[in-house]
C-alpha cells in the first residue's frame, strides 16, 4: 500500500515539472521575439544600441546615418534614449534634481545629447528676485508677518532646445531659448547656459533677460546659485523696476506735492531704471540688489549717478526699504541737486542722509548747503546737519533791497555745531559758533533761530541769536559794531533788539557837514538797543553812554535817528542827560532832554525847571541853552541866572547873578 502511494507521488511531481518547464520555455522565448521585434522597430522601445556598422538598424524609421545626423557629424551614436529621465538623490533619499527630455543620444559613451531637455532643481531658494504674491499684507500682526518671512522653498524649472551632459560630472549645457523660471510670473531667458548639479550653479556668457512683474533685467554674463539664491548678471546692466509705493528714491526738503498747470496734484512715476555698466548681485538673504560701476539711477524727473549702489527690499520683494550709493553720489530731482560720497536712504523714517568727506552739498534755486552730514526727512519735513556746515541763500526777503537784518541779497550762516530744520514749525535752529554774513553785513552768535512765515512761501519772519551777539554793519564807508546778549529782529514791525548789556561802536568818515560822524562813536547801554527799520530810529535804555570823538553824553535813553543811507542825523538824549565837552574850553550840561542835530553839529538842551551849564568853575541856569560844540558857543533865549565863583580868601564860593 506504501508502496504505490510513493509512486503516484512521484508520478504527479514529474507532471508538475514538466508543465513549469514548458512554462518557462514559453516565457523565454517571448521575450526573445519581442526583443527582435524591438530591435527591427515593430515593437516600440525606450532604448536602442547603435553599434558602429549599423547600417541596416533602425529605430522609428530612423536609420543609423539620420540618427548621427540628429546627432552631429564626427561623434558616435552609442544608444538613443526616448523620454529621457534622469534623476539624482540626496543621501536620504530625496530627489534634488532631474533633467528629462523628448529624447537623447549617448555619444562617444560619454555624454548625452538631450533634445528639449528640462531641469527641475528641487527645493531652490524660495522665489529668487523677490516673491510675486500681491495679497496685501499690512493686516497680518507681528507674529503672522514673522511667520510669513519664512518663505517656502520652490523649485527652479530650466528649458531649452538643446541640451548636452557628462555621464561622469553631469554638468548640462543648454543652447537655443533657454528659459529659466525663478518664481510663478518671473523669468530668465538667454541662449547658452552651463549648469552645475552639484554645486547647483548655472552661468552663462551671453546676453541675459529677466521678466517679471515688477522687475524687467538685462544683461551679459549671468552666475547664480540656485541654493543661497544668490545671482550676478556680469556687467551691462539695464533695470527697470515697478516701484509700488512711488518712494524708492527721493531726495527732498519736504516741499509741497508737484502739480501740474492746472492746479491739480502731479502723479509721481512708478518706474524706476537704472543702469551699470559692472556687476548686478542680488542676495536673497538680505533680500537685496547691488549695482556696480557707472551706476545711473532714474524715476521721472528724478536722476541719481554713484559708483555702486545697493537697493534693499522687504521679504516679501514689493518695496524698497532702504538704498545705500557709494561713490561720487549725484541726484537730482530737476530742481534740486545733492552731491556726497555716500546716499543712504532710509523707507522706515522716510530719512535720506548724505555724507561727503570732507563735505556733502545740496543745491535748489535759491539755497545751498554743505556740510560733512546732511539728513532729509520726507516723513516730518525736517532737514539737519548735525556736524556743523554752511547755508547760503539768494535772501529771505522778497525784493531787490538788502536792507534789515537778512534781507534779499545772498545770506550765508556757518555753524559748527548743529543745524536743524523743521517746515511743520516753520524753524531753522543752527547751534555753537554761528556766523551769519551777507552783503555789508555780518554777526556772531552762540545760537540762531529762525522763524519762517508757513502761510507765505517760508519767508524769514523773525530772527533770535542767544549766546552772546556781535554784529558789524560797513554800509558807505560808515562802520558799526553791537555787542550784546541777544539780538531779537521781526520782520512784521521791522525792529531789531539787541536784549542786555552791550555797547554800539560806529566809525564814521567825512566831517559832520554830510552828516556823518568824525571819528569813533561809542554808545553803551545796560538793558537793550532797539532799531526801528520802518522809522529809522534806533533806541538805547539803561543808563546810556555816548561818546562822540571828545563829546561825552550819559542818559536813560538815547533816540538816534537816522538818514536813509542809515548814517545817524539826529540824536535825541532823555532822562537825567549830562553832556560833557571835554575839549580845552569845553562845558558839562546838565538837563532832562538834549537835542543834537549831527549834519550842522548844534544841540539843544533844555531841562525841568532849568539846565545847569558848569563851564571853567561857573555855573548858569536857564530853562532851555543852545551850544555849538565847533566854536564852543554857548547861548540861551530867556534871561539866564549865573554863578561865579570866587578866589582868594572867598574861594569855593560863588555870587549868584541874574542879567537883565
Amino acid at each position: 500500500m506504501g508502496k504505490y502511494y510513493l509512486e503516484e507521488v512521484f508520478v504527479r511531481a514529474k507532471m508538475v515539472l514538466s508543465k513549469k518547464r514548458i512554462i518557462l520555455i514559453a516565457v523565454l522565448g517571448c521575450l526573445v521575439l519581442i526583443g527582435l521585434l524591438s530591435m527591427i522597430g515593430v515593437i516600440p522601445n525606450k532604448y536602442a544600441r547603435v553599434d558602429k556598422t549599423g547600417s541596416k538598424v533602425a529605430y522609428k524609421g530612423k536609420s543609423y546615418t539620420e540618427l548621427k545626423e540628429i546627432a552631429g557629424e564626427g561623434v558616435q551614436v552609442r544608444q538613443y534614449i526616448s523620454n529621457f529621465v534622469l534623476p539624482r538623490y540626496d543621501e536620504t533619499g530625496k530627489e534634488v534634481f532631474s533633467i528629462t527630455g523628448k529624447e537623447a543620444f549617448l555619444i562617444n559613451e560619454q555624454q548625452y545629447m538631450i533634445n528639449r531637455p528640462e531641469i527641475h532643481i528641487r527645493g531652490a531658494a524660495a522665489s529668487m528676485l523677490g516673491s510675486d504674491d500681491e495679497e496685501d499684507d499690512s493686516e497680518l500682526s507681528e507674529e503672522e508677518e514673522s511667520e510669513d518671512k519664512e518663505s517656502e522653498p520652490q523649485d527652479i524649472v530650466i528649458t531649452s532646445k538643446k541640451g548636452e551632459m557628462n555621464r561622469q560630472s553631469n554638468v548640462a549645457v543648454l543652447t537655443g531659448n533657454v528659459v529659466v523660471r525663478l518664481s510663478d510670473n518671473t523669468t530668465l531667458t538667454t541662449e547658452r547656459m552651463l549648469y552645475y548639479p552639484e554645486e547647483k550653479k548655472a552661468r552663462t556668457d551671453e546676453p541675459v533677460f529677466i521678466r517679471g512683474e515688477r522687475m524687467n533685467i538685462t544683461g551679459l554674463g549671468m552666475e547664480a546659485e540656485m541654493t543661497s539664491g544668490r545671482m550676478s548678471i556680469e556687467k551691462n546692466v539695464v533695470a527697470e523696476i515697478m516701484d509700488t509705493d512711488s518712494s524708492l528714491f527721493v531726495v527732498s526738503l519736504g516741499d509741497e506735492e508737484e502739480k501740474e498747470d492746472n492746479g491739480e496734484k502731479k502723479e509721481k512715476p512708478k518706474r524706476i531704471y537704472i543702469r551699470s555698466s559692472g556687476r548686478m548681485v542680488f542676495e536673497k538673504d538680505p533680500n537685496m540688489v547691488i549695482f556696480h560701476d557707472d551706476v545711473k539711477v532714474r524715476k521721472g524727473n528724478s536722476t541719481m549717478t554713484t559708483d555702486k549702489m545697493t537697493i534693499v527690499f522687504g521679504k516679501d520683494g514689493k518695496k524698497a526699504k532702504m538704498i545705500i550709493a557709494e561713490g561720487n553720489v549725484t541726484a537730482s530731482d530737476g530742481e534740486k541737486v545733492a552731491k556726497s560720497n555716500t546716499l543712504y536712504w532710509d523707507a522706515v523714517t522716510g530719512t535720506t542722509t548724505l555724507e561727503g568727506a570732507p563735505n556733502a552739498s545740496f543745491f535748489e534755486k535759491k539755497m545751498s548747503m554743505i556740510a560733512p552730514k546732511l539728513l532729509f526727512n520726507q516723513t516730518e519735513n525736517k532737514v539737519s546737519a548735525p556736524n556743523g556746515g554752511q547755508l547760503t541763500t539768494k535772501g529771505f526777503e522778497e525784493g531787490s533791497s538788502e536792507d534789515g537784518m537778512l534781507g534779499s541779497g545772498n545770506v550765508t550762516i556757518t555753524w559748527q555745531g548743529r543745524m536743524r530744520f523743521d517746515k511743520s514749525r516753520g524753524e531753522a535752529v543752527f547751534e555753537e559758533n554761528v556766523h551769519t554774513s551777507r552783503k555789508n553785513f555780518k554777526m556772531n552768535s552762540d545760537k540762531l533761530i529762525i522763524e519762517f512765515d508757513k502761510e507765505g512761501g517760508m519767508k524769514a519772519k523773525g530772527l533770535r541769536a542767544t549766546g552772546g551777539a556781535y554784529m558789524v554793519e560797513n554800509e558807505g564807508g560808515n562802520l558799526r559794531e553791537v555787542y550784546g546778549d541777544e539780538v531779537h529782529w521781526s520782520k512784521d514791525t521791522g525792529v531789531i533788539e539787541v536784549l542786555g548789556e552791550g555797547t554800539l561802536y560806529i566809525q564814521g568818515k567825512g566831517s559832520a557837514k554830510d552828516g556823518a560822524s568824525k571819528g569813533m562813536t561809542n554808545i553803551s547801554w545796560a538793558k537793550k538797543m532797539v532799531r526801528d527799520e520802518k522809522n529809522m530810529k534806533i533806541s538805547f535804555f539803561g543808563n546810556v553812554i555816548a561818546l562822540k570823538g571828545e563829546e561825552q553824553v550819559e542818559c536813560n535813553k538815547l533816540n538816534a535817528f537816522l538818514t536813509e543811507g542809515n548814517k545817524v542825523r539826529r540824536v535825541v538824549a532823555l532822562g537825567d542827560v549830562v553832556y560833557n565837552d571835554t575839549k580845552e574850553g569845553g562845558l558839562v550840561a546838565i538837563g532832562d532832554v538834549l537835542e543834537w542835530d549831527w549834519k550842522i553839529n548844534k544841540m539843544v538842551l533844555s531841562g525841568t525847571p532849568t539846565v545847569e551849564v558848569r563851564k571853567q568853575g561857573a555855573r548858569t541856569f536857564a530853562k532851555r541853552v543852545y551850544y555849538d560844540p565847533e566854536t564852543q558857543r554857548l547861548s540861551w533865549r530867556e534871561k539866564p541866572k549865573w554863578q561865579i565863583p570866587l578866589e582868594g580868601k572867598d574861594a569855593g564860593m560863588s555870587i549868584p547873578l541874574e542879567l537883565y
